[in-house]
């Protein structure tokens, strides 16, 4: 997966080489995303490479820089310990949201100068390989709020939170593909409560999460690479 170097006839300089690199992880504990992400983060940053992870954990609840206990949480934390749910605070954008076995999480680690994406179009980027993805197996979603994410004719199935921090990107997205959206009652999902949700397994194919992580990195790599 990588971008061909290329010599600049008029000064002799040579292209840095891009590089995508997917990492496949499976079920993980959710803080171990957070470890690997910050290990990566270096390498993005000395180097033209973008890391793709893609997990999928217990059941976790995660509060963005928006997210507060007292509002975004239906019970009290006590509760949520009781049935083994964790809760983590992180620096991604927005408020909560609940990641659980059966949704594919997906953490890009990149460089976004060195891969000529504005930050601020980094979201929508990611937004658009999604609904490409999702589209492959016959689903299609469109952005409809302000805020981040996609939705459904039956209701919200991809969620966005970012974080960008000297201009590497942290954070990222989740896609409903065979989750119990039940435990979204959990909370108030990005703010809203008892909003309607969808998973890509409501529909005619039921593909498995490595399957969508690796058609998500296809589609993703081809937009990055033809941005050098």
């Amino acid at each position: 997966m990588h971008a061909k170097n290329s010599q600049d006839a008029r000064n002799g300089s040579l292209k840095t080489e891009g590089e995508v690199k997917p990492i496949w992880k499976g079920r993980i504990p959710y803080r171990e995303s957070l470890l690997l992400q910050e290990e990566l983060k270096a390498r993005a940053c000395k180097t033209r490479q973008a890391f793709f992870i893609g997990f999928e954990c217990p059941a976790c609840i995660t509060l963005g820089l928006r997210g507060e206990e007292e509002k975004d949480l239906s019970g009290a934390v006590e509760e949520y310990k009781k049935k083994g749910i964790e809760i983590v605070t992180i620096k991604r954008g927005g408020q909560a949201t609940l990641h659980s076995p059966g949704q594919l999480v997906i953490y890009p680690v990149m460089d976004l100068l060195q891969w000529k994406v504005r930050p601020r179009d980094f979201l929508s980027v990611l937004e658009k390989i999604t609904v490409e993805t999702l589209k492959e197996y016959g689903v299609l979603a469109e952005k409809r709020e302000s805020s981040a994410g996609l939705f459904t004719q039956k209701g919200k199935i991809a969620f966005f939170g970012i974080h960008i921090s000297r201009g590497v990107s942290q954070h990222g997205l989740a896609i409903n593909v065979c989750n119990d959206l039940h435990l979204f009652d959990l909370i108030r999902s990005c703010g809203v409560s008892h909003r309607p949700h969808d998973s890509i397994h409501s529909y005619s194919v039921q593909p498995e999460l490595k399957e969508v992580f690796s058609l998500w990195c296809e589609i993703a790599q081809s937009l990055f690479l033809n941005r050098l």
